[in-house]
């Protein structure tokens, strides 16, 4: 019958011999679970819609954590589903992570007019109504993306560049225009009080 010691410098021999064996069924199992985590990832950052499960509640925290140490390969990811269209999932998930490489793309939606959602059942009497954040479901989140990624303030962070100044200018010379209400929306967002006629 082994003794302690005995059985103890046994069990020490044994476990790289183990660690061997196990290794490929562990690194099968892991490269399992960051492709699940990345499929999981692929419908999050590809929804167009404008509703959408915060971060921590569609992710669990081990999840979060492998997109973390695989964000070289989810960046382009995200930045080819906000290239592409809408993504209020690509936005919540670069914020999540810090991910500074997709600001110019957050910045690059947050400039594509569009009109505000006013089916809340609110009712719309002033002018001061049609220009609430959450009127503006997809720019709001890419306006706050880019915030929380920097963690400044929108207008610190971006500077609308002539030809955007001139184009919310444009969607602000009539109230009618479709964009009206997001050009000045997002006018106040930059404090440009003094737009080119």
């Amino acid at each position: 019958m082994l003794g302690g010691t005995d059985m103890h410098a046994r069990t020490q021999r044994l476990v790289p011999a183990v660690v061997a064996l196990l290794a490929p069924v562990l690194v099968a199992a892991d490269e399992q679970f960051v492709a699940s985590t990345f499929s999981k990832a692929a419908l999050y950052i590809y929804n167009r819609d404008f509703i959408y499960s915060p971060v921590a509640e569609w992710f669990s925290e081990e999840e979060l954590a492998s997109l973390a140490r695989h964000e070289t390969e989810l960046g382009p990811m995200i930045r080819n589903a906000l290239s592409g269209g809408d993504s209020v999932g690509g936005a919540a998930l670069s914020a999540h992570l810090d991910l500074e490489e997709s600001i110019p793309e957050l910045r690059s939606r947050l400039f594509q007019p569009g009109p505000g959602y006013s089916g809340d059942g609110a009712r719309y009497e002033t002018e001061e109504d049609f220009l609430r954040d959450g009127l503006f479901v997809y720019h709001f989140v890419y306006l706050r993306a880019i915030e929380e990624i920097a963690r400044r303030p929108i207008h610190e962070v971006v500077q609308p560049t002539q030809l955007e100044i001139q184009e919310l200018s444009r969607h602000l010379d009539n109230p009618e225009n479709r964009y009206y209400y997001w050009a000045k929306w997002l006018a106040r967002k930059f404090m440009l009080s003094e737009l080119p006629e």
